[in-house]
């Protein structure tokens, strides 16, 4: 899981967490807790989980978004939404959404072909930071 994050985390930020067996997390078959981010607009914290198949990757998804209060990402419209790498812009990679969780700005997608779910937040950084963020390493 840890060669799957997105880059910017240095040595030591990120440390294998066992998920609650009540939480969205329940079913991955790896998790890492992980501090700050240090690529520009990074997160302060992030999760992230291997699931065993896109079933479970789905449903831990859309338990995730259904704890936030969704708003638009800042530029690309509804929340939330597929999205695809430049390269293949017909097929879909993933879902994201974006929102604020406890007031903090919140940014979660899933990566299909990888089986990971990714949830990010930030104090800061602004919404709009963290989305530039994910647009530049996250997918």
């Amino acid at each position: 899981l840890l060669g799957l994050l997105p880059a910017g985390y240095p040595s030591g930020a990120c440390t294998a967490s066992t998920p609650k067996s009540t939480s969205i997390w329940a079913n991955a078959v790896a998790m890492v807790d992980c501090d700050q981010n240090t690529s520009q607009g990074g997160p302060s914290r992030g999760v992230y989980g291997l699931f065993a198949n896109q079933d479970q990757l789905k449903k831990a998804f859309d338990d995730d978004v259904a704890a936030v209060q969704l708003m638009d990402c800042p530029g690309a419209g509804s929340s939330p939404d597929g999205w695809h790498h430049d390269s293949s812009p017909t097929v879909t990679a993933g879902m994201i959404a974006c929102g604020t969780y406890k007031t903090h700005p919140n940014v979660i997608w899933s990566n299909q072909a990888k089986l990971i779910l990714c949830d990010v937040y930030g104090d800061p950084p602004t919404i709009e930071d963290l989305h530039t963020w994910w647009t530049k390493y996250g997918g």
